[in-house]
């Protein structure tokens, strides 16, 4: 680098942090030359690029603070910028090809290590025993205490994965099965995952979301025991990070199902401001279901009648225009999450019209919606 008429030679040392959604580079800077120098190097964070998985180069600045330590005369000058000759980063690594968390994209090395560590003998195929060992070893439980409950789930993890009916689990098996996994493929969708079937606070769901995980960073996350769940995404907990692997793995290799959707799902009108819900109880395979998640959509009926009537409050307005307007996903707010199967809303307001949707939530994930429209019953009120 110069300054002026000035030539130093610099030594540096580049620190690469992954947190979050931003790498931090953080480089230390010496004078290589026989000439003392103090030099000072600031670097610029930049957020990593989620649609190609880039790896942007940081923006580097080099200060001269002093040229040379016996001379005092600089001591109160400001810091001037140095002029590179030549710099530049090298990488073993290209970071086109290597896949990030939130670029959308599955790690086909996560992917292998993943099979790797189930193909106990190195077959290239996962057989009953294997299947076996990792649900002993890797899930366990209570749902797995007994033999004959462990070779159930075999049977039934190795029939609905095994695409060429050969009584083994491919490769190829095993990816057609995660192409399927429709309802992690948004982060949205991850992070309600994380809230409601693997049971932790919102807080850390919303980590999930603004890095923008998705099911295709399920493999980046389980390896090494969920280090980058600490290392890249901030989650310091060891419970949390334990029981995120534990259901990622599971979830990976199709272990359990989604629960039914809610049946006889009914409400009595109490009031006009008070409505009662009840439901079925819902099963699942292996993993019970622990909660059920009510949402509440209202509509104005004033703002979506037509302008001749809007303004007479006593006009008898048709409730079920507001069927027509297409709901939009903030419409939606969530008044109920918890396990038993009834729930009390006594916060309805006149002059609008209300649906009501339920599912339910175990360890593998959520059912289907069930919908109930009260416009009827409230225009009887």
């Amino acid at each position: 680098a110069s300054l002026g008429d000035q030539n130093f030679k610099l030594k540096f040392k580049c620190t690469v942090k992954r947190r979050r959604s931003l790498d931090e580079f953080t480089l230390a800077a010496t004078a290589a030359s026989s000439t003392p120098s103090v030099i000072r190097c600031n670097s610029i964070r930049r957020k990593r690029s989620r649609m190609h998985g880039m790896a942007q180069l940081p923006i580097i600045y080099c200060f001269l603070i002093s040229a040379a330590a016996k001379d005092h005369s600089n001591e109160c000058t400001a810091p001037q910028v140095l002029k590179f000759k030549r710099f530049q980063l090298k990488s073993n690594f290209s970071p086109r090809e290597t896949a990030q968390l939130g670029d959308g994209r599955r790690s086909s090395e996560a992917t292998g290590h993943f099979f790797d560590s189930l193909d106990r003998d190195g077959d290239g195929s996962l057989g009953s025993e294997e299947v076996a060992l990792f649900l002993r070893d890797q899930i366990g439980g209570s749902q797995f205490d007994s033999q004959s409950a462990v070779d159930d789930e075999v049977v039934t993890v190795i029939e609905k994965l095994d695409q060429n009916h050969n009584n083994g689990l491919e490769m190829s098996d095993v990816l057609d099965y995660w192409m399927q996994l429709e309802s992690l493929l948004t982060a949205e969708e991850v992070r309600d995952w994380i809230v409601y079937a693997v049971q932790l606070p919102k807080s850390v769901g919303q980590i999930f979301l603004e890095n923008g995980i998705t099911g295709y960073d399920f493999l980046e996350i389980i390896e090494n025991g969920g280090n980058v769940l600490r290392d890249e995404l901030g989650v310091e907990k060891s419970s949390f990070i334990n029981k995120i692997v534990k259901h990622i793995q599971a979830r990976m290799l199709g272990i359990g199902s989604i629960p039914e959707s809610p049946k006889k799902f009914s409400y009595k009108l109490e009031s006009c401001k008070t409505v009662s819900f009840s439901w079925s109880k819902c099963k699942a395979r292996v993993f019970p279901v622990h909660s059920y998640r009510i949402q509440r959509r209202a509509i104005n009926l004033f703002e979506h009648a037509p302008t001749s009537t809007r303004s007479h409050p006593g006009t008898d307005l048709d409730m079920s225009l507001s069927m027509h307007v297409e709901p939009l996903p903030s419409d939606w707010k969530t008044v109920y999450v918890g396990g038993e199967n009834e729930f009390v809303d006594s916060l309805l307001e006149t002059g609008h019209n209300y649906l009501y949707r339920i599912q339910a939530w175990n360890s593998v994930g959520r059912s289907s919606w069930e919908m109930i429209d009260l416009s009827r019953q409230l225009k009887k009120q």
